[in-house]
């Protein structure tokens, strides 16, 4: 029996998130020498959407022609635009039963958790975005990782990441032999599925490991940028004196401890200002930062620009770097139009396509 696959594509996304998830799909056609899966992809209304990197990618349907799903795969690169988060969480909530399996990448985490899905469960998103889901969704445990599988609901960190998630699709539908032969085929380790860290190089300074109680204060502190404790006491927990403390610190990290508590409690700041709608009064209490005026006097110190400035350069270059990309592959009048990557135009032009299965627009012959 050929397995449906819903490809979700919400707006704004990546070519390459798209590829990530299409691509090994088509592989597992291959590989297995038959047609396993049918890709069926869709969009919030049915129209083409159009990607940060200037290709259209034309759906096969509208979100609402989707019904009794089986496995839903959701791509999202940033987070999704208001119009396509209203439409999808109420989707999801209409078809979020127990026998539908997610797969949710970068920024579907959100959209799952604004739908209720993730309530109790763990999940992996992008590092940058921890903090903002921490923030609008507390009874959701994100973990670090690559890839997280919690019952019926898989998720990543996004992009290249979405190609382990890809391999746990194939294992969990399909069986490990074909797993283990898709892995090979995109060059990724399967061992690395689900407990690799999304940060490895955290553990070392210019190439060099750190010392290990350097790496257990780091944890304590990334723990409690909210309630922040005294330096006296994590060096207390990982067993030195204050002046033992300081001392490993400025040889491993060239820092003093309390200068990368403020440092990593101002990075979090970073990260709540530009990926959510959170109020920077709201943003310092959540950093730890009682009073607000100290808040916007040590970020102005400490990064060189407001809390506000960030926020906005943030937004605008953002916006910037997409229509910069745009003019580049063909929106002037002198360069050729963009790519529309329809699936049944693929299929034409593509002998390595036509195993690909995915399921062509609706009236496209």
């Amino acid at each position: 029996m050929v397995a449906v696959v819903d490809v979700v594509i919400l707006r704004p996304s990546l070519l390459m998130d798209v590829a990530l998830v299409l691509d090994p799909l088509r592989a597992l056609n291959q590989l297995a020498g038959k047609t396993l899966v049918e890709v069926r992809t869709s969009t919030t209304d049915g129209k083409p959407v159009e990607l940060l990197t200037g290709q259209t990618i034309v759906p096969s349907c509208g979100l609402a022609d989707i019904q009794d799903p089986r496995i839903v795969v959701i791509v999202c690169s940033r987070p999704a635009i208001a119009g396509d988060r209203s439409v999808m969480r109420r989707w999801l909530r209409r078809n979020g039963g127990a026998g539908v399996r997610f797969y949710a990448a970068t920024c579907g985490p959100f959209l799952l958790a604004e739908a209720g899905l993730l309530a109790g469960h763990q999940a992996a998103i992008h590092w940058e975005l921890i903090p903002a889901l921490s923030e609008q969704c507390p009874d959701v445990r994100i973990l670090e990782q690559i890839c997280v599988v919690d019952r019926n609901i898989t998720t990543c960190a996004g992009h290249c990441a979405i190609a382990d998630m890809m391999v746990e699709l194939v294992q969990s539908e399909f069986g490990e032999c074909l797993a283990q032969a898709l892995a090979e085929e995109l060059m990724i380790p399967i061992s690395r599925l689900r407990s690799a860290p999304q940060r490895p190089s955290r553990a070392s300074v210019d190439g060099r490991l750190i010392d290990g109680r350097i790496g257990e204060a780091l944890r304590i502190m990334q723990d409690r940028l909210e309630e922040p404790v005294s330096v006296k006491a994590i060096a207390g927990r990982v067993g030195l004196s204050i002046r033992q403390f300081e001392k490993l610190f400025i040889r491993g990290l060239r820092q003093s401890p309390a200068a990368r508590y403020v440092d990593l409690r101002l990075e979090r700041a970073r990260e709540l200002l530009c990926y959510t709608d959170m109020a920077i009064r709201e943003v310092s209490i959540a950093c730890g930062f009682n009073s607000l005026a100290v808040f916007c006097r040590t970020f102005k110190r400490r990064t060189g620009q407001t809390a506000g400035g960030v926020r906005k350069s943030y937004r605008v270059n953002f916006h910037r770097a997409r229509v910069s990309v745009l003019s580049a592959t063909g929106k002037s009048a002198s360069a050729p139009a963009p790519r529309t990557l329809d699936a049944a135009v693929l299929r034409r032009e593509s002998p390595a396509y036509a195993r690909s299965n995915v399921i062509p627009p609706s009236g496209t012959h």
